[in-house]
């Protein structure tokens, strides 16, 4: 039966999750885990780990969607809104699926649990980067959405705490609202 645990770094969960995430990117997107998110959201069927989230949720953290064009993604996306109640979704990673319909009943479960831990931590906007494709998961859930442009990188930042997404095609910028 499959079941969702949430694990902050002090969990026994956590590592094994980071393991999963680092070997799927880099095989997956020849990209690498630089960040270590405040909580990532595992999903298991009995033993395996079938797939991820993750979660940064410290309003000290440096979000990587306001390193895009248009500038202040972040402060428009909030409209006045405490920087408390902003979050990133910082990770995604399934391990291999036989259908579509299977990564998109899991992924929706994973959306599901990462949207309602969000919420009950205060959280009223979400910021993440990614494919298209993610929308259609918010579109199930019923959570708007809106496209605010493509990210930008110089080359590597100082510090950069997000991966390295300037190595993937065809990403956006996107904000959920919850």
């Amino acid at each position: 039966m499959q079941h969702v645990i949430i694990a902050e770094p002090d969990s026994p969960w956590y590592e094994d999750a980071l393991v999963f995430i680092r070997t799927l990117y880099v095989k997956k997107h020849n990209c690498h885990l630089v960040a270590q998110p405040d909580v990532i959201h595992i999903l298991y069927e009995g033993d395996t780990l079938l797939g991820t989230m993750g979660l940064a949720h410290n309003s000290t953290t440096n979000y990587a969607f306001e390193y895009c064009d248009p500038p202040d993604v972040a402060s428009r996306f909030l409209r006045g809104t405490s920087r408390q109640h902003l979050a990133e979704f910082t990770r995604y990673t399934l391990g291999e699926c036989a259908t579509k319909e299977i990564v998109f009943t899991r992924s929706i479960t994973l959306l599901r649990s990462l949207i309602g831990d969000a919420r009950e931590r205060g959280v009223t906007h979400l910021g993440f980067m990614g494919k298209l494709s993610l929308l259609r998961l918010y579109a199930a859930l019923e959570i708007p959405t809106e496209i605010f442009g493509v990210p930008t990188f110089s080359p590597p930042a100082e510090g950069e705490r997000f991966g390295t997404y300037a190595q993937q095609k065809g990403m956006h910028v996107f904000g959920a609202y919850l």
